[in-house]
């Protein structure tokens, strides 16, 4: 293969400067960085400043042709570094509604296309070997992907911060807020990251791409896994007063905030009162505000300190059907000692 071939390459003709294989994106900051190049030997090349400046003279070119392999994962070194930082300043803007749909969408591709250059730069493949072009693929798809359901995770419990206000106040680790709607959302960019990813492997002729074998064997787990739910929970664990029992699809109108103390200002008096907590679920067009009754003093009766949602639900003679009994019985709530013993414990 002629090196002007060669993904990765910096062509330089009377008609333009582009690099091979690049996005468009990349093609202007690289056309602006070599505006000051006035003329080139054509055994000469140039490399992105991310990239070693290689001196293409015959004595090192069957070095630089020489493929070596495969990093484990495309975002390892400083580049990748600074490749996760673009992906997730995208998707954090997509979430914030400043991007559309076909940006995104686009914004992948373009990751796609940049990451080939550097490894095929790198000499890591040529850039056209079907089974590395698949983990590209692969590797953009489970950066993007995390970034999605962290975002939206976040989007979700700033959505409740009105509603914690109302009630105990906002103090971080005293309450907890669940809507179907930003699951929904991150369902939504799932889905379009997949259509981009399957875009990417028709375009560059690879194999079949494995969404849900990338989600269940990531190694980004240490706040959650890939999807929406695990993230949630890692979140609401981490603040010690509640848990969500499995993933499950989520129904459309359901909401549950949660607040382990419903007390704005504590008279200092040891009540039962004083020690409620409270949650609200909406379901459809309907709302439900249910006391959670906890108790850490025996002179008052008998200890609780944690609770099921549904259990509670029931207990106070609400009417709710079956699907919403369904969706309260995933959610565990609880004072943050049982919190802190429940995490000393590895629950």
């Amino acid at each position: 293969m002629n090196l002007c071939e060669r993904i990765g390459t910096m062509v330089f003709t009377d008609s333009g400067r582009y690099i091979i294989g690049a996005s468009e994106s990349e093609n202007a900051e690289f056309q602006k960085k070599s505006s000051n190049i006035i003329e080139f030997n054509q055994r000469d090349t140039v490399e992105l400043s991310y990239v070693r400046t290689m001196d293409m003279s015959s004595e090192n070119y069957e070095n630089y042709t020489k493929i070596t392999k495969m990093p484990n994962n495309c975002f390892s070194d400083t580049f990748g570094l600074e490749m996760r930082e673009t992906i997730r300043a995208a998707v954090q803007a997509y979430c914030n509604g400043e991007m559309t749909d076909e940006e995104i969408k686009k914004t992948f591709m373009d990751v796609c296309k940049d990451m080939r250059v550097y490894q095929a730069q790198s000499r890591h493949t040529s850039g056209t070997n079907a089974k590395d072009n698949q983990q590209i693929i692969e590797d953009v798809y489970e950066i993007f992907q995390k970034a999605n359901v962290e975002f939206m995770v976040d989007k979700c419990f700033k959505a409740g911060s009105d509603l914690a206000d109302a009630n105990g106040g906002k103090e971080k680790n005293n309450w907890v807020y669940y809507d179907t709607k930003y699951y929904e959302e991150s369902q939504h960019l799932r889905e379009l990251l997949q259509n981009a990813a399957s875009g990417m492997a028709t375009e560059w002729n690879t194999d079949f791409i494995d969404f849900e074998e990338i989600e269940k064997g990531s190694k980004f787990t240490l706040n959650g896994g890939l999807d929406f739910h695990s993230v949630w929970n890692w979140r609401a664990e981490s603040r010690g007063i509640c848990s969500i029992s499995e993933e499950w699809k989520s129904q459309e109108d359901f909401s549950f905030f949660y607040q382990a103390n419903k007390n704005k200002v504590s008279s200092g008096e040891v009540t039962l009162d004083g020690q409620a907590g409270v949650y609200i679920v909406g379901y459809g067009n309907r709302q439900w505000s249910i006391e959670v009754p906890f108790n850490g003093s025996v002179i008052l009766g008998a200890l609780a300190d944690h609770f099921n949602a549904k259990d509670l639900f029931v207990k106070s003679n609400q009417n709710g059907n079956s699907d919403l009994l369904n969706l309260l019985q995933k959610f565990d709530v609880y004072t943050r000692f049982y919190g802190h013993n429940k995490t000393m414990r590895g629950e």
